[in-house]
């Protein structure tokens, strides 16, 4: 299964209800991201980083919360290093337009369901979240293992007033995984339907968090045979 959830702001500023083509950046995804991918992913002890890591899996979570944590901080690289858009300094502190930002997290999103297939690859495939954000001075990406409890955004992406944000989720059927039926233990109903809401802990590096507002869900859940689009309106 694959889930794409968005705050309101990137939700209208993309455009993606209209369907996923909204969603393309322009010209494809940069070359630079590419170059990315082939880097590739890895299992290292009980954590999930790039093919050239140089984190101490073995440390981890070192003074971190937790394993996510140690992940997302592992993981994370600007966006704007790779993908050509302007960015001015004014007054010392880097500012990107909001059509760039736009753009910025196009490019995020796309990137991130091109990982998706390296998920797939892996020789244990796990749940994996990626996070894309952007504001007026950076863009990044990040990603995590999904464990139950644990989480590095604050699950209601309402509460980041002042940043577009893209929350991209995989989770490869049971069969796919050691644990799955015909290889081991097979997944608790908690393990499998852990809610968004459920107690955790979350971190930031910049999101503000303010009063929660209706707010827009856009998933894209994907089989194998066939990509279905809906829009779900939250009511508060």
């Amino acid at each position: 299964m694959l889930s794409l959830k968005l705050n309101d702001a990137p939700v209208r500023a993309v455009g993606v209800l209209a369907g996923l083509d909204a969603a393309t950046p322009p010209g494809g995804l940069a070359p630079g991201l590419r170059d990315e991918l082939s880097t590739g992913i890895s299992h290292r002890g009980d954590v999930l980083t790039w093919g050239d890591s140089a984190g101490d899996p073995g440390g981890a979570p070192s003074f971190f919360n937790d394993l996510t944590a140690w992940e997302c901080s592992d993981s994370s690289f600007h966006l704007e290093d790779l993908v050509p858009v302007q960015v001015e300094l004014v007054d010392g502190v880097p500012s990107i337009t909001d059509d760039d930002q736009r753009i910025l997290l196009l490019h995020g999103i796309a990137f991130a369901l091109e990982f998706s297939r390296i998920v797939y690859g892996l020789d244990r495939p796990c749940p994996v979240r990626w996070i894309v954000a952007t504001n007026e001075t950076n863009a990044t990406f990040r990603f995590h293992k999904i464990r139950p409890d644990e989480y590095w955004n604050h699950p209601e992406l309402d509460k980041y007033r002042m940043e577009f944000m893209a929350v991209i989720e995989i989770e490869p059927s049971d069969d796919l995984r050691p644990n799955g039926p015909g290889r081991g233990r097979s997944r608790s109903h908690e393990e499998r339907h852990q809610p968004y809401g459920s107690p955790g802990r979350w971190c930031s590096d910049g999101g503000r968090f303010h009063s929660a507002v209706p707010g827009v869900l856009a998933r894209i859940r994907s089989g194998a045979d066939e990509v279905r689009q809906r829009a779900q309106w939250q009511v508060s």
